[in-house]
């Protein structure tokens, strides 16, 4: 388990920095998976941040966590055997009707960010790269910026609610 400390300032959070910021601990994220995920009996390396007292914050100082794990977390899974289900891609249907639909937070070439249909949490965004993509390892530079400036967008929203949230980043186990 490690702690990425985001910033040397005490009192800045996550979306209080510029997106090329976020896209630096993008690139951190990226990396630790990589190495971990290189350990014997790593099956995942999970990415995520908590923040806020209803998140379940438990330092004050912003960080983000990583924790390279013995076995695929069980939402991962759930998500692997859905996508096998359909004939057709499940996440290309999902970006096709939503970069469409009213919930759309934010487009470019190549990411799609948005509020999904019936979502299980209050202002759930998913942020999708618009080209299949199985790892961190494999987003291109583009990608990335593009992630990063929609998170901006995305904590900037959720820090003028004063809101609590919890962010992870998903991808296909090898």
């Amino acid at each position: 388990h490690e702690v990425i400390v985001e910033t040397p300032h005490h009192k800045s959070q996550l979306a209080d920095l510029p997106a090329q910021q976020i896209k630096e601990l993008l690139d951190v994220c990226k990396l630790r998976i990589k190495e971990l995920g290189k350990l014997k009996n790593i099956k995942y390396v999970g990415v995520f941040k908590n923040w806020g007292k209803d998140a379940g914050t438990s330092l004050v100082h912003s960080h983000t966590q990583v924790a390279a794990l013995p076995q695929i977390p069980s939402l991962v899974m759930e998500e692997i055997i859905a996508a096998k289900t359909y004939r057709k891609c499940p996440h290309c249907e999902i970006i096709k009707s939503e970069a469409k639909s009213k919930r759309k937070i934010f487009e470019t070439k190549n990411i799609v960010a948005f509020a999904p249909f019936a979502s299980r949490f209050n202002y759930e965004a998913w942020i999708f790269t618009k080209e299949h993509k199985k790892s961190m390892e494999e987003l291109n530079e583009g990608e990335l910026n593009d992630i990063a400036s929609a998170m901006k967008k995305v904590l900037a929203k959720l820090k003028k609610i004063n809101t609590s949230y919890n962010f992870f980043i998903h991808y296909s186990p090898a």
